[in-house]
Parts: C-alpha cells; structure tokens; sequence
C-alpha cells in the first residue's frame, strides 16, 4: 500500500458555553419561544439580529461519529429510503475491532467501504478518540495525521477532521496541526455553523487566529449541533427526554436557520450529529450519551423530506481563500446561494 505525502493539514478550537438566542418579534411559525432560546447553553453566545427578506432553502447536513455498527445496520436503511447522504467520521482503530470502548459493535472496513461507494461522506475522527488536551506533540501527530493516513490506506481521502468530544479545538498547538492535514474542521456544541464564521463572537472571517488567539467560531472549529437534550432554561442543567420532546427540539433546532437565510442566502447550516442507535420507543435520551431510537431517527428524517430540506454531505463545503469564507461547492439556484 503507498503512501499518502502529506502536504497540509488543519485544527479547531472549542469553548463551553451558554446560548441565550436574540430573536425578536415575528409571526413567523419558525421563531421559537424564550425557554428553547436559552436552551443551547454553556457560556455567553448570542446570534446576530435576524434579518428580513424571504426565506432561503432550508439546508442540513447529517453527520455521525465515532463508526459503531448501528450506524450501517439501522441508520443507513433510513438514508437510503429518502436518498439523503450522511457525513460518517471514522475511528481508525475501532473499525473492524469488535466492540469498541464505548461498549458499540464496530463497523467493518468493509462497511465503511460500501458507504463510501454509495456516496457517503467518509471522514477522519482521530485514529482513538482519545481527548487531544495535554497529549504530545508525537500522540497529536498520531491521532491527527495518522487518522488520515488510515483512512488514504483504505482508499479514503479525507478533507475535514471532527474532534473527539470536542477537544483541541481551541488550542493553538492543536489547530496548527489540523491545518496541516485537513481544509476544515468541525466541534460542537452549538445550534448553527455560519459561514462567515460571525454567528457567535464579533469574527468577520474564518481565519483561525486573530491576535494570536484562536477564535471561536473559525475553518477549523465549524460548529455542530449534537442531536442529545439539551437545558432548557437558564441556570437548568439538561434532563432525560422522551421521543417526543427530542422530536420537538430537532424541529426547533433545524428551523432555527430560516432566521438567517434569506433571499436564497445561505449563512447559517445546521450541522445535527448522531452517534450510536437502537431500537426502543421507550428509550429516555441521556445528556451525557449520544444514543438515538431508530423510530425517533426515521421521524426526524421522515420531516426533513416532508419538509423539502435540501440534505448535504460535510464535504460540499469548501473553504474560500480569498474571502476567508466558507462556502457550498457546486451548483446554486435562486434559492441556495453563497452571498
């Protein structure tokens, strides 16, 4: 097997925080109610102003992490069923490792291979998930780089890294590595990735750094949306939710960008993250684990298609350099532009 000669790569940065939403008045059905504004928290962020106009194509894309087997077995029968492609971020070494730490069956290479031919986005998620903080500079090499050599082993090229749990994204030694072997990257936990990277802080591009600090919103650290409870109100912590109440927020969640796209403007995507799957109505979803009952995945798809939402990979993004903007690759309509 040759060798990938590695030219560049590339990082993230992430902070926790609280979420408070500035929306204002509206009789628009999609602009939602106090308690699910401050319902994305864990620091002080706060969206810019809406804007006017009308509305955009409604734009999202699927991404699941971490290539446990339930992924293939149960959640890609659902892709397949509406034609959606979804962004599937690899574990190296957990694939064809049985059960993973995480206590998952794992997918074959096999597998992996068979939803890259069909399509699918397969990208890098370190080679095991292990957290970035405090490791090495020969460990972060490793994990970053050695992911995507992996991955170009098996016949995979990949452009776009995910930390794991969201680690590193906001250390400089971190995102220079990243830079090196990727074009952009993504972490979460946030309700949309704005494209000029100006959602959150007062940023006016996707330059990672500014005044050699890294900025919270950059190429590197595009922000995701785990499909997990999230706190709905302020100083609340995140409780167990059933199908439902997880069935009302992903539609909260996933409208939340008409605010912001207008007049076919793209600004804002929501990028929803999956993890492992299982088959239990009755299951109560956790804060702290990334489990989803299959017939709650299978309504949230069955909306977006009902819906008219456009379904893309991660990969469709690109970076510009000379705008320092992200921007969706191909073809636009009146509907869906890069503005």
């Amino acid at each position: 097997m040759h060798r990938l000669m590695i030219k560049h790569m590339k990082l993230i940065s992430i902070s926790f925080f609280t979420l408070t939403l500035l929306l204002i008045y509206s009789t628009c059905w999609y602009l939602f109610s106090p308690s699910f504004q401050i319902s994305y928290s864990t620091g002080k962020i706060i969206l810019p102003p809406l804007q006017n106009g009308s509305n955009s194509s409604k734009i999202i894309i699927l991404a699941f992490d971490d290539s446990p087997k339930s992924q293939f077995t149960l959640a890609k029968p659902i892709l397949d069923k509406y034609g959606y492609k979804g962004s599937f971020f690899t574990v190296c070494n957990f694939v064809n490792n049985g059960i993973n730490r995480f206590g998952n069956e794992s997918m074959s290479w096999q597998n992996i291979k068979s939803l890259q031919q069909q399509g699918h986005d397969i990208e890098s998620h370190t080679m095991t998930h292990t957290a970035l903080h405090n490791r090495s500079q020969q460990d972060l090499i490793y994990e970053i780089g050695g992911s995507k050599q992996c991955l170009f082993d098996h016949g995979i090229n990949t452009t776009i890294f995910a930390y794991p749990a969201s680690t590193g994204s906001e250390n400089a030694t971190i995102i220079n590595i990243v830079s090196k072997y990727y074009d952009l990257a993504r972490s979460g936990d946030a309700p949309l990735a704005f494209l000029h990277c100006n959602g959150y802080k007062k940023t006016n591009d996707c330059i990672p750094f500014k005044n050699g600090k890294v900025k919270y919103e950059n190429r590197y650290d595009i922000k995701n949306w785990s499909d997990r409870p999230k706190a709905q109100g302020t100083n609340q912590d995140a409780m167990p939710m059933n199908n439902t109440q997880m069935f009302s927020q992903f539609i909260k969640e996933v409208n939340l960008q008409s605010s912001y796209n207008k007049n076919g403007c793209i600004n804002a995507i929501p990028i929803v993250v999956y993890h492992n799957f299982l088959i239990d109505k009755n299951y109560m979803e956790q804060p702290d684990k990334s489990i989803t009952d299959i017939g709650l995945f299978s309504k949230e798809m069955k909306y977006l298609h009902d819906n008219g939402f456009l379904v893309l990979k991660i990969s469709d993004l690109g970076y510009n350099q000379s705008t320092n903007y992200i921007y969706i690759k191909g073809p636009t309509t009146s509907q869906m532009k890069n503005c």
